[in-house]
């Protein structure tokens, strides 16, 4: 149960915000958590706090206080967390998950978005309050409907999901690079509702970070709301600046190591051993995984001798070996062996881990940065040590960051000697005074590519091309070395591919940067076994150097080496007899493995039931959540419509045939939707049994489904709006019949609408409509080629579909046309299948054509869990 403080509490009551906040946090909140906590609206926003301040818990408590407490609709239901680094994205699940359990919000979910297969269903739940905390890697990538690690046909559920009724917050907004301004245009784009848009919910952004600068979020197209943000700035003002924070006292001083990275490890390791204590904490930041390596293989020996605890942290490691840091020693109430602690880490630790070191060794890095890692030091007050080396470098050499941002920084630190948070706010005063150009170079953000709006509206298509390919995001997500792929070890039989089934767990992808990926699987004298998942066919298949891309996953052989527990990955040989320690793969549902392959269809095992009454509990789900979303009465006619009509296509031949007719349980009748494991054909090959048909491998049910409603609905009115540009030609008309009375009754928009959303009811078939792989294995009898397993000319025979108000309703056999999928003006129906999904993302946004696409996925997935018996099927008993 919620704590006191009363979840439901009448909207706009002021509860004590702060009392609830301590029962909640076990802390008192400062002023400016009181007052982000007390205002009522989240109204996109900059948090500019010093290090060590409680921003975590100050933008939770806000989103919890005004969300789950006091039931605020106009605080968004989902809060999404994009961290720049995974170890900070555990660190904050940990606590979320506390503060949700101290609060009694047991019913919220929480989901860790870092790679890999979890079967979380978030998804499925569009009414609930969630709160998602990922990687800007995983996060912005969903946003931009090419999901890093998720399966394809669920992309655009995650994409509108996340741009619908959500609170973003952008945290250690200095290390996201190109992401920052990334988020900034998304914010922009989705700012106000398209023209048509009926269930448009807002969504905000909360960027933060101690030296956030508002003008970062500034471009040349940013939205009003963007610009106000930039004005609505959450700092600490000088009368609040007391406490153990800003009472702590830093040393700094400059040291000059050599340039050659094995000659500076060693110095850098004798830098840390010389001014080390036993029983203190000891922390070294450089600036590659390489050179953190490299300083820690140089203490290893001394402090295995002296029994100090040696630590390496970087993000090359898998998160179940990374899982046991945070209670190890990266969090404030660590104990810390007689001897000592040295943590040798990368930036992963720059920003917003709970630690604090007695002792920083760190890098020269840019001045925002420095600025990070000093907040490492005496975090919690108290006395530190800091040294930062200067290892001379210059120009290129000094990648990833900018030459002239460490030029501008290694000038600064020559002007201090202590690094506590009121000489370093002194000195930026100063600066922004009296040097302004200084100050900018200091605090300079330039990125190297700005998503358009154009872009965003492109990539609403998720359309693979013959190859699979897809257009490159990367690029505004991360930049240069920083992109990764994921690299999963597995057992595999000698050089057999994985079983279709398996897909690694988020515990078991390990992010390697792309470039060494490609070095050690491509480059070495005996590469290891890779395999890489094929969606158009369903199946992993041996990985090829295109397949190294920004989110890929690739599965290795355990048996390759390249890992350990201990040190991440490294790319070395195993030694003799030895393997990389396997993770469990993920269980995975039916419906996540029916998202994974274009032909897979694993929501259709179920009991046996029927396509009228699977297509009747589709819509009464629609009916379930609609008042929970508040969906205006006609969206919710439209999706009820498009529900009955969803698996029509399922009465294709083809769809019947792949069900065993010589099963005994099977009942005799053509028009079943679901069936038991037991009934169905083997899945490779599952669409070759219909005699009359030949082999129509990747067919897809919902474009005969959708097919299907255009020639229904010229049976019954040919003039209909929605056919305007076709051939006055007289056809022939159909009998009466209810459905096809229902579609004409809808406008020439709707009628479309209803259309894409049967179709796209699995993700699979959307934007563009051409031929698959699997096609070329569809010609029969000289026929042209199918089209995702429909041929031209295929007749979907006279069904039984629940018509409104629910009761089955016959309706004719139709012969199905592939007409939409040409360019241009059809005869028969005039605008083509790709020009009507274009006028719908004109007209909705991709946004909310997305989210009305997700519900009907939810309400069918719902439905196709019901346990329930289908009164068609006793009736025919």
């Amino acid at each position: 149960m919620p704590v006191e403080g009363q979840r439901g509490a009448a909207h706009g009551e002021q509860s004590d915000y702060g009392a609830w906040f301590q029962q909640v946090t076990g802390h008192v909140p400062h002023p400016w958590q009181q007052r982000l906590g007390n205002n009522l609206e989240p109204d996109s926003r900059v948090l500019r706090i010093p290090t060590g301040l409680g921003k975590t818990c100050g933008v939770l408590g806000a989103w919890m206080w005004n969300r789950l407490v006091r039931r605020d609709p106009a605080w968004p239901r989902r809060l999404v967390w994009a961290l720049p680094m995974r170890v900070l994205v555990e660190q904050t699940l940990g606590v979320v998950r506390a503060a949700l359990d101290a609060g009694g919000f047991d019913d919220v979910s929480v989901v860790p978005m870092l790679g890999g297969e979890a079967d979380d269903r978030w998804h499925l739940r569009p009414e609930a309050e969630a709160v998602l905390v990922g990687t800007q890697d995983m996060l912005l990538s969903r946003a931009l409907n090419r999901g890093y690690g998720a399966p394809r046909a669920r992309w655009p559920m995650e994409f509108a999901l996340l741009h619908t009724d959500a609170l973003w917050v952008l945290d250690e907004v200095q290390l996201m690079d190109v992401g920052l301004t990334t988020s900034s245009q998304l914010q922009s784009f989705r700012g106000a509702p398209p023209r048509d848009a009926t269930t448009w919910r807002p969504t905000h952004s909360w960027w933060m970070s101690a030296t956030l600068r508002p003008e970062w979020l500034l471009t040349v197209d940013s939205s009003a709301e963007v610009q106000q943000s930039s004005t609505r700035v959450c700092v600490i003002p000088p009368e609040e600046r007391a406490g153990p924070a800003f009472e702590a006292t830093k040393s700094l001083c400059v040291a000059a190591t050599p340039a050659k990275a094995a000659d500076a490890a060693q110095a850098i390791a004798d830098l840390a051993l010389a001014s080390h204590a036993a029983d203190r904490t000891s922390l070294v930041i450089v600036n590659t995984v390489s050179l953190a390596r490299q300083v820690h293989a140089k203490l290893a020996k001394h402090c295995a001798q002296t029994e100090i605890d040696l630590r390496l942290v970087h993000s090359r490691f898998r998160p179940c070996d990374r899982r046991a840091w945070r209670d190890d020693f990266l969090r404030p109430d660590a104990a810390v062996p007689s001897a000592g602690r040295i943590i040798v880490s990368t930036q992963v630790v720059e920003a917003g881990v709970d630690l604090s070191a007695d002792l920083l060794v760190t890098e020269l890095a840019p001045w925002a940065s420095l600025v990070q890692r000093f907040g490492r030091a005496a975090r919690f007050g108290g006395q530190a040590e800091i040294v930062v080396v200067d290892r001379g470098l210059e120009g290129k050499d000094l990648l990833p960051y900018d030459p002239e941002q460490i030029v501008a920084a290694r000038g600064l630190l020559t002007e201090l000697q202590t690094a506590d948070l009121a000489s370093l706010d002194d000195i930026e005063q100063r600066l922004r005074a009296t040097e302004p150009a200084r100050a900018e170079l200091l605090f300079h953000h330039q990125p190297a590519h700005v998503l358009t709006e154009l872009e965003f509206v492109d990539l609403f298509d998720t359309t693979p091309d013959l190859t699979g390919a897809d257009l490159d995001i990367g690029r505004f997500i991360r930049t240069g070395d920083d992109r990764d792929l994921g690299i999963a070890w597995i057992d595999l039989d000698g050089d057999s591919a994985p079983d279709p089934n398996l897909h690694p767990a988020r515990d078991a992808v390990c992010p390697v940067a792309i470039a060494e990926a490609r070095e050690w699987l491509f480059k070495v004298k005996t590469p290891p076994t890779a395999f890489a998942w094929d969606f158009l066919t369903g199946t992993w298949r041996r990985a090829r150097r295109e397949d190294c891309r920004p989110g890929a996953v690739l599965a290795v052989s355990a048996a390759a080496g390249g890992y350990d527990p201990q040190l991440g990955f490294t790319g070395d040989p195993p030694k003799r007899g030895q393997r990389v320690v396997v993770a469990p793969a993920a269980a995975l549902g039916r419906e996540s493995l029916a998202d994974y392959g274009h032909a897979f269809d694993e929501v259709s095992v179920q009991a046996f039931k029927t396509i009228a009454t699977h297509g009747r509990e589709t819509a009464e789900q629609v009916g379930e959540f609609a008042g929970d979303l508040d969906l205006p009465p006609r969206t919710v006619e439209l999706l009820d419509l498009a529900a009955r009509l969803h698996d029509w296509g399922k009465a294709h031949p083809v769809f019947q045939a792949a069900i065993r007719r010589e099963d005994p349980a099977r009942p005799p009748r053509d028009d079943l939707a679901k069936a038991p494991q037991t009934a169905w054909h083997a899945l490779r090959g599952i669409y070759d049994h219909d005699p009359t048909s030949g082999r129509r491998r990747g067919f897809r049910h919902e474009l005969a489904s959708a097919l299907a409603c255009f020639e229904l609905l010229r049976g019954h009115a040919p003039d209909h709006p929605a056919f305007a540009g076709a051939d006055a030609t007289p056809v022939e008309t159909h009998d009466s019949n209810l459905l096809a009375a229902e579609l004409a009754a809808l406008s020439a928009g709707e009628f479309d609408l209803v259309a894409y959303l049967v179709a796209a009811h699995h993700g699979k078939v959307r934007g563009r409509l051409h031929a698959a792989p699997q096609d070329q294995q569809g010609r029969s009898g000289g026929t042209t080629l199918p089209i995702r397993g429909v041929a031209d000319g295929d007749l979907l025979p006279a069904t039984d579909l629940a018509a409104s108000p629910g009761e089955p309703a016959a309706t004719p056999a139709v012969a199905l046309s592939l007409e939409p999928a040409a360019i241009g003006l059809s005869p028969r129906y005039g605008r083509s299948w790709t020009e009507r999904v274009l006028e719908l993302v004109d007209r909705h946004g991709p946004i909310e054509l997305a989210w009305l696409e997700t519900l009907l996925r939810v309400a069918d997935v719902r439905a196709s869990r019901l346990q329930t018996d289908d009164p068609l099927l006793e009736t025919a008993r």
